[in-house]
């Protein structure tokens, strides 16, 4: 998936719990377009999620692979972002 935020951009991998947290199904019931209505539903599950704000924990671990380094990036959590404590904090 890529998040972006005003900084910039970042491909990130999900796994099964964070991805059950982000699109709020279990991955074997997210529809993987095998039909015309499961690519609709599959495009109206992202659009769902699109543009809205969280909070999100990433890993990142570097890889060496043919002399180059790698970035890869997993997300190990997903929090809703709570609008009156962060008024608070800033």
């Amino acid at each position: 998936i890529l998040l972006s935020d005003s900084t910039g951009y970042q491909w990130v991998s999900f796994f099964e719990k964070e991805s059950e947290i982000l699109f709020g199904c279990p991955p074997e019931q997210f529809p993987y377009g095998k039909s015309k209505d499961d690519e609709d539903k599959a495009y109206q599950k992202i659009m769902s999620i699109s543009g809205q704000e969280k909070m999100f924990l990433i890993r990142v671990k570097s890889n060496r692979y043919n002399n180059h380094d790698r970035l890869q990036f997993t997300c190990i959590g997903i929090e809703a972002i709570d609008a009156r404590l962060m008024c608070r904090l800033y």
